[in-house]
């Protein structure tokens, strides 16, 4: 069951985000009146297609991908109207990046709504207590797992960070701690320690802060949106600084870089644990961070592709077709390499080895 839960999770999350990226460059293509032959979900071999008016549709078997297939996007075609390297170098560019575009709409709509919907976390003013080191003041005071922690000798706090401010300014010192159980409140006393062990904290027990929802207007929630899809890009860079470090540092691929295997389990356990809600936010997150990635100026990628449309309107010279396609080649060699290498990492993690 859990593998089927799986397998439809990630169908959810990744289809969605082949129709969306790939619409970006069928509508704009269409837009400046380029000729789109195939918009196809998939990789072949082919299952199911039809054609619309001079366009085929196809659905293909192999779920990793999808692609618009446009007139002269790979063939040197400047006397066909219709052709995509007929068109001026602005008119491409819009069409290449177009797709990334998309994700990055999709992820702010996504975290817009749920600002507007559900608002936003704020602390609580209260921790939550998930652990205690043996031995130490807090379990010798008495501190339980999910007791909740509200004040430090009458000091209030708004978050764990400040929890702990409050226990860093009383080392050495007998403090009261105001505690929440079963819908009781105890007050228990502890001395945070001044020389702690490695690893523990002058009171020994580690905190969560809680949060609560707080309903928020429409500026704000646009506000937010752009700022969630700013955080998921920001750590989309952190991460392919990780995976660039590691591959030519190392020599291997990190162990949080996750490929299809890896999405579809992400995704199965999300969709278990957080439902379809869940669900819609791991496509927020997934569709900035193909868009982050899609946009590297690495061949192949639309990024890739847009460095040759810029270097042809900076310097008025356009790169031979059938040179730009072996470079292009190359980096899909490279691409693939790279998601087999991911693959197997995430195979073996799935069955713990």
């Amino acid at each position: 069951m859990g593998i089927v839960i799986s397998i439809l999770a990630f169908l959810f999350v990744f289809g969605i985000l082949v129709v969306i990226h790939e619409l970006g460059h069928f509508l704009t293509a269409k837009l400046f009146k380029v000729g789109v032959e195939e918009f196809a979900f998939g990789l072949p071999p082919r299952l199911v297609a039809k054609k619309v008016g001079d366009t085929v549709y196809a659905i293909n078997a192999l779920p990793i991908g999808g692609y618009v297939k446009m007139i002269g996007e790979d063939t040197l075609e400047p006397n066909n109207p219709l052709s995509l390297q007929a068109k001026p170098p602005w008119q491409r560019l819009i069409i290449l990046l177009a797709g990334s575009f998309t994700h990055f709409v999709l992820a702010f709509i996504i975290f817009f709504a749920l600002a507007l919907i559900q608002g936003k976390s704020v602390p609580n003013g209260k921790v939550d207590v998930i652990s205690t080191s043996p031995g130490s003041p807090a379990e010798q005071a008495g501190l339980k797992i999910d007791d909740k922690i509200t004040s430090i000798t009458g000091q209030t706090f708004k978050n764990s960070d400040g929890f702990l401010t409050i226990v860093g300014q009383n080392k050495g010192k007998l403090i009261s701690l105001q505690v929440e159980r079963n819908g009781q409140t105890l007050a228990l006393t502890a001395t945070p320690r001044l020389s702690p062990p490695a690893g523990q904290g002058a009171l020994g027990v580690v905190v969560e802060g809680e949060q609560v929802s707080q309903k928020v207007g429409f500026l704000e929630s646009l506000q937010i949106g752009v700022t969630s899809v700013g955080e998921v890009v920001s750590k989309t860079f952190e991460g392919l600084g990780t995976l660039l470090h590691s591959l030519f540092g190392a020599g291997r691929v990190p162990a949080d870089i996750s490929g299809p295997v890896g999405i579809a389990k992400i995704s199965g356990q999300v969709a278990q644990s957080s439902g379809l809600l869940g669900l819609v936010v791991l496509l927020a997150i997934f569709a900035a961070n193909l868009a982050v990635f899609n946009l590297l100026p690495f061949p192949a990628l639309d990024g890739g592709r847009a460095v040759f449309v810029l270097f042809e309107w900076i310097f008025h010279r356009r790169v031979p077709a059938d040179k730009e396609a072996i470079v292009h080649a190359v980096g899909i060699a490279l691409l693939m390499l790279l998601v087999v290498a991911v693959t197997y990492k995430d195979i073996l993690q799935l069955f713990g080895l």
